[in-house]
């Protein structure tokens, strides 16, 4: 997938996606604030329908897939010459994965500020943090916990979002410079996904090859993680409750209510 990739190719459109679904978010932030939740459950929904082809594609587990068995979203020549497979040249079926795939990027940008917009609404101190990647999961999580005190069972729903997201972040952005570095935490998930392949060593000992595999193994679960963790996002952005607008009478209540307190 195009996002899915560190080419700097691809860099100029990803910022231009981005910069587009931040002027959207700020938009919306500011003019149609008392809607942030009605904006936010849509654009997730929408995002999961776009998504899902995606993850289908990318998916081990299906036999049946709505994408042909030698078609590609990059580069065929290189693929082909690097790797002995011929693919099939499908240069429609590459602009609607490669339109989808940008779409998503927007609509996902576009949620993830909106939602944390959204929890901000309910907190008084320490909004910066969830702002902050990786640590704001948790931060967000814990205010999800306390703050609309849940039920155990969904608390369970929020705990595993938590742990999805952090997985679907860190995989996405640490994962592989930490191997670069001598952290490997990328290996394990070949042999949780491959159980019997026994040739992951004799990869590595190739530099090109090894790293190769390591990036497509990424491919295969970054996908999955992401998808899961949007359908989990929108699952506790329907179950939060947005308060209602503070009118002028109340604005003005709350103001005596201060001044007549007692010291």
């Amino acid at each position: 997938m195009k996002f899915e990739t560190s080419n700097s190719e691809f860099l100029l459109p990803f910022l231009i996606v981005i910069g587009i679904s931040v002027l959207f978010a700020i938009y919306i932030l500011r003019h149609k604030k008392e809607k942030i939740k009605f904006f936010l459950y849509r654009s997730i929904v929408i995002f999961l329908i776009i998504y899902f082809p995606i993850v289908e594609y990318w998916s081990i587990w299906t036999s049946w897939s709505i994408w042909p068995n030698d078609f590609s979203p990059e580069n065929q020549s290189i693929l082909s010459s690097s790797s002995g497979i011929a693919y099939g040249n499908y240069p429609i079926l590459n602009g609607v994965f490669n339109l989808l795939s940008i779409i998503s990027e927007l609509l996902l940008t576009f949620s993830i500020i909106l939602f944390i917009s959204l929890i901000n609404t309910h907190v008084q101190k320490n909004k910066i943090l969830n702002w902050i990647p990786l640590i704001n999961i948790f931060s967000i999580g814990i205010i999800l916990s306390k703050v609309y005190k849940f039920k155990w069972s969904f608390k369970i729903i929020v705990i595993f979002w938590a742990l999805i997201t952090f997985m679907w972040v860190y995989y996405r952005f640490l994962a592989f410079p930490l191997y670069l570095l001598g952290i490997d935490s990328i290996t394990i998930l070949d042999k949780i996904l491959f159980p019997d392949f026994n040739e992951t060593q004799l990869l590595e000992d190739d530099y090109i090859i090894g790293y190769t595999y390591l990036a497509d193994i990424l491919k295969i679960i970054l996908p999955a993680l992401k998808f899961i963790s949007g359908l989990l996002t929108l699952i506790i952005v329907k179950k939060i409750q947005v308060p209602p607008p503070v009118t002028v009478a109340q604005a003005h209540n709350f103001i005596k209510q201060d001044i007549n307190a007692p010291f």
